[in-house]
């Protein structure tokens, strides 16, 4: 292609660039003047206008055919004014000096240059929608970014801080600085006191600055603050914890051993080794006189001291650092003889007889034990009280009284109630106060306890109603009755006719039993002689038998038409009690 044609070409093309910004001015110039065109094609432009921004200019040796299909086809908007001069500038320099080859009357008559449809439509203003929504976005973002400024700026907070609701040891330490807290569970360390409990509900009392007492709480509230997170600090909002601070102290160790000897609880053995410990001789015992109490033991009371000092506490319980007293060599040996003392007087003798008992214990032991010229108990070789033998001889006549029954009366539980002491007939009981003496003595010598019969010389049918046992014939002379108990039930009950009152043939009261018993027999008297079925002996011609000849029992016949002291019955009740008796069977008779 000569240079004259390309020449040509360019000129057109800087032609339709700069027509076209001028065409693209007149839809905004119609819009103003109210242009019904610029209303109708205001779509169509919007459509053109984002075609012409991807249009680039062609190649200035490309016809302008070329180019104006180009635009058409692919519906793109030609450039802006600005970016086309901006392209002009950085074209070639050269092309600027004039060829030796151009007609010098190009300028004057120019080709028909190719105006280009309108391309560019004036930029459309933002909806108010999308202002909106950008709005918005925006607010949200500044609220996520202070938000985010306000927990770092807490976390950072927290990090030297207890978290909000933080208790510990009472206090309120949210908020607070371990300083703080320390300062605040140390403020009354100045006037610290522990308190001493001892037996028996006393007390003493230990001074801090007695000692140089001192607590400090910071390495403890330091863990405490370490184990809480800073940045979970909204979590403690609603969930606030609760913790013990463990304190650390110090004080003069010295100092707080010199308060510590000063106190009463700690001379209380210093005081055990003058008390008085006697054995004092009362009228019917001995007791032991023992000023000696339960001491403190220091080392052990000083342990739970110091233990309570290291926490901080503000009582410390002393009783479990009681001791029992120790003895000096004189309290020792007053121990001893007491101790030989408490053994005889914890003796219990114990004597049992069928319903007759005797307890014989310390009261009646205190007079047998041989003391000095001081009343003090002496002891013999081989430690063991001295008992005094014609003591105990004299106490065992009390024994012999409760238990002796040869020729002495007893005292009888009537049936139909009261009571009535009756002579004895049968053989009794008589104590053997030789082997009771030896036997007594080796018991209470020894400390027993024991529960045991009398040593007898002689032995008995059984003392009281013990003597009669529960299987025996009762005949109440006032009522005129008989009665038959076995093993405590009442088997016969009859009336009778006992000894004649007008004539003085008495029937004897008394506890016997029977000794005879013989069917068939005659009875033989001063002036009588007398056949009876059944026999029953039981005192010298005294018995119970039947009375064929009487037709009527009981009442007062005995007043007036008694027999001559035998106890008359039917027939059928004396054939009874003779097949129930035995030889040997108790009988009871009272008036």
């Amino acid at each position: 292609m000569s240079k004259k044609k390309k020449q040509e070409e360019k000129t057109t093309i800087e032609e339709v660039k700069e027509t076209a910004p001028e065409e693209a001015k007149e839809p905004e110039k119609a819009g103003k003047s109210g242009d019904a065109k610029a209303s109708d094609k205001s779509a169509e432009s919007e459509t053109e206008e984002r075609s012409a921004e991807n249009v680039k200019p062609e190649d200035p040796g490309e016809p302008e055919e070329a180019v104006k299909k180009s635009a058409g086809k692919s519906g793109k908007k030609a450039k802006p004014k600005k970016e086309e001069e901006s392209k002009e500038e950085e074209a070639p320099k050269e092309d600027e000096e004039p060829d030796e080859f151009d007609d010098p009357d190009a300028d004057e008559e120019p080709e028909e240059a190719v105006v280009l449809k309108d391309t560019e439509e004036p930029e459309q203003p933002e909806q108010p929608e999308q202002g909106k929504k950008r709005s918005g976005w925006l607010v949200l973002l500044c609220v996520i970014l202070a938000l985010c400024l306000l927990y770092g700026a807490v976390t950072a907070f927290y990090q030297t801080r207890y978290m909000p609701g933080t208790v510990i040891s009472g206090y309120a330490a949210g908020n607070h600085s371990v300083a703080e807290l320390n300062s605040a569970l140390t403020r009354n360390v100045a006037d610290y006191t522990l308190t001493l409990s001892l037996e028996d509900g006393a007390s003493e009392v230990l001074q801090g600055g007695d000692f140089a007492y001192g607590v400090s709480y910071e390495r403890s509230l330091a863990k405490i603050l370490a184990s809480q997170k800073s940045y979970e600090w909204p979590w403690y909002l609603f969930y606030p914890a609760t913790y013990q601070a463990e304190p650390e102290t110090v004080y003069d160790e010295g100092q707080l051993l010199a308060v510590l000897s000063e106190l009463d609880c700690y001379r209380m053995k210093e005081e055990n080794a003058s008390a008085l410990v006697a054995i004092e001789n009362r009228m019917n015992h001995f007791t032991l006189r023992d000023d000696r109490k339960d001491a403190i033991e220091p080392a052990k009371a000083t342990e739970m001291v110091l233990a309570a000092l290291k926490t901080g506490e503000s009582s410390c319980d002393l009783t479990g650092a009681y001791v029992k007293p120790e003895a000096t060599a004189m309290q020792e040996q007053v121990l001893k003889r007491w101790e030989a003392v408490e053994k005889i007087q914890n003796a219990v003798v114990t004597y049992e007889d069928g319903d007759v008992s005797l307890v014989v214990d310390r009261h009646d032991f205190a007079p047998w034990i041989t003391v000095d010229s001081d009343k003090q108990p002496i002891l013999d070789a081989d430690g063991n009280v001295i008992l005094d033998e014609e003591k105990v001889r004299e106490f065992l006549s009390k024994v012999s009284d409760t238990f002796n029954t040869d020729q002495k009366d007893r005292i009888w539980n009537k049936y139909k109630g009261g009571t009535v002491s009756l002579p004895s007939r049968n053989k009794g009981y008589i104590v053997d106060e030789d082997a009771e003496l030896t036997a007594l003595m080796n018991t209470v010598s020894k400390g027993y306890r024991e529960i045991r019969k009398p040593y007898y010389s002689q032995e008995g049918t059984g003392h009281g109603n013990g003597e009669v046992g529960d299987t025996y014939v009762e005949v109440d002379l006032g009522h005129q009755k008989l009665y038959y108990f076995e093993k405590g039930a009442l088997k016969l009950q009859s009336d009778i006719v006992t000894g004649c009152k007008r004539y003085h043939y008495d029937t004897p009261s008394m506890i016997t039993s029977i000794y005879y018993m013989q069917k068939n027999r005659t009875l033989h008297g001063e002036n009588y002689a007398t056949f009876v079925y059944y026999w029953m002996a039981f005192y010298n011609h005294y018995g119970l038998h039947d009375a064929t000849w009487r037709s009527k029992f009981g009442g007062d016949i005995y007043q007036t038409d008694g027999s001559h002291g035998c106890v008359n019955m039917p027939k059928e009740n004396a054939a009874k009690l003779y097949d129930m008796v035995h030889v040997g069977t108790p009988v009871v008779l009272y008036e």
